[in-house]
């Protein structure tokens, strides 16, 4: 990732900083720590708050050829940006992630992985147990919540009182540094 690149994700959050909590997208290491955190075997994930790309396109590249991926962003900039990756197993909604409905998410229950960065500290208390209740309800037996680029540990207790166990890994070298937390429905 250049500065270009940078600059224009910080331009394109800063457009809309009602919906976009991050000011650069996310590093190699960050997306690396996600993707090692991935289910051998899986086939179907839904990513909230895809941004422009950087954590979608690498989970493409894991996906399996027979696979399809659900990737969700509010703002219109990141849309536009998602547009371009011409990939027939991605279907991109344009949508705040806590009005999404049962009936929008129908193609994508069973889910094995829900990732997620979108800035939960913007969400009320009761929209964050709403969004996680709903993540749990996506996913398939064994499946994974992974919610990355918080810079706080805000998701840990909503994560627990739903799922039981969350696991957390810090992540110093992303700018700024974040937290990765891991659910998995059992």
């Amino acid at each position: 990732m250049n500065w270009r690149e940078r600059f224009s994700f910080l331009k394109k959050a800063l457009g809309s900083s009602k919906e976009v909590g991050a000011i650069t997208m996310s590093s190699h290491y960050v997306v690396e720590d996600v993707l090692a955190m991935l289910p051998k075997n899986f086939s179907t994930v839904v990513e909230y708050g895809a941004g422009d790309g950087v954590m979608t396109r690498a989970l493409l590249e894991k996906l399996p050829v027979s696979g399809k991926m659900l990737a969700i962003e509010s703002n219109e900039s990141f849309v536009l940006e998602l547009g371009r990756i011409n990939d027939s197993r991605l279907t991109i909604m344009q949508n705040l992630v806590q009005h999404m409905t049962s009936e929008d998410m129908a193609l994508y229950s069973s889910a094995d992985v829900v990732v997620s960065s979108i800035p939960f500290s913007f969400l009320s208390p009761a929209e964050r147990t709403k969004v996680v209740s709903e993540v749990f309800n996506l996913l398939a037996p064994g499946g994974l919540c992974i919610i990355f680029h918080q810079y706080s540990w805000l998701m840990k207790k909503p994560l627990q009182d739903i799922f039981g166990t969350v696991s957390m890994k810090f992540e110093p070298r992303n700018f700024p540094p974040c937290f990765i937390l891991c659910a998995k429905k059992l």
